[in-house]
């Protein structure tokens, strides 16, 4: 009995002096804002943050709350959702259907079934018009609209047409793009740097993409011009300065499923990056022209 009575008297002692005791507190505060750390608290089925310190950073006001990611919280009042910054502010409306995590300083935002993007200050930089939109990546977002992608920049602004089928990510500067089957490939600034006539293509790999039409493989550069003639049934990325060719060989479906294809037979050899054959097309396997091209260089 003397010890509840001990219990009783410090929780009045506590609140006496303005300690609030929650229903549930977040036992890891989630991130550090130089000496500070926040954690959630929900008091009487709503929610807010606090401090290490116990100091409210918000009210305790809203339906949900996640942790705090990257410098901000998303937060939900009467089934819509806004965000908070690191100081409780909410720096955007609570308005939104949904919200997406900040990667590289914007969040994309969903109302009424379209998507936008919104900057680390809450504005949007966007319309929210898109039917779909990714996290942005290499300083930009790709949208989608009727099917079709497009990409935006850190402005908002829509540095493509809204017309591919679909857009690969920046490699040496430089993504890939489908339209009606065909691939070409776009620089940063939005531009074509290709027409958008291949087969095929890959990322570029020391500043040269590989592409294939009618069965044949060469290689572009990052103004587009093709360096390598599209000449060679088979070709693997440039890597240290050389890539393996093949000619005579071709795709074998081995049998194991109706989609697997092995390539095999012809001859390989090496090209440097001026198109010159530096190992001859005259090894069976692509690893033994390899080899050739390293003894080469030990020698």
């Amino acid at each position: 009995m003397n010890n509840i009575r001990l219990v009783l008297f410090f929780l009045i002692i506590f609140t006496a002096c303005g300690t609030k005791i929650y229903d549930y507190k977040d036992s890891d505060f989630s991130e550090r804002f130089g000496s500070e750390k926040f954690g959630r608290v929900k008091l009487n089925g709503v929610w807010g943050f606090i401090n290490t310190k116990g100091k409210e950073i918000t009210p305790i006001k809203y339906d949900e709350a996640s942790k705090f990611s990257g410098g901000f919280a998303e937060v939900n009042l009467n089934g819509k959702w806004g965000v908070i910054d690191k100081t409780g502010k909410e720096i955007t409306p609570i308005k939104y259907d949904k919200i997406g995590n900040f990667v590289e300083g914007f969040a994309d935002v969903g109302l009424d079934g379209k998507w936008g993007y919104i900057n680390a200050k809450g504005k949007e930089i966007t319309p929210i018009k898109y039917d779909e939109n990714l996290d942005f990546k290499d300083g930009f977002g790709r949208v989608k609209l009727n099917g079709k992608y497009g990409l935006v920049d850190t402005k908002g602004k829509e540095i493509t047409p809204i017309k591919y089928d679909s857009i690969g990510d920046f490699k040496d500067e430089v993504a890939d793009v489908k339209l009606n089957s065909k691939w070409g490939y776009i620089d940063k600034t939005g531009k074509e740097i290709t027409p958008i006539i291949y087969d095929g293509n890959n990322n570029f790999s020391e500043g040269f993409g590989r592409v294939r039409l009618n069965n044949k493989y060469g290689f572009v550069d990052k103004t587009g011009k093709e360096i390598i003639p599209i000449i060679y049934d088979n070709a693997s990325n440039f890597s240290e300065g050389f890539t393996t060719v093949n000619v005579g060989g071709q795709w074998v479906n081995t049998g194991w499923y109706s989609d697997y294809y092995e390539f095999k037979g012809g001859k390989w050899g090496c090209i440097d990056k001026t198109g010159k054959e530096v190992v001859p097309l005259e090894h069976n396997s692509e690893s033994s022209a390899k080899k050739a091209y390293k003894d080469l260089n030990i020698k």
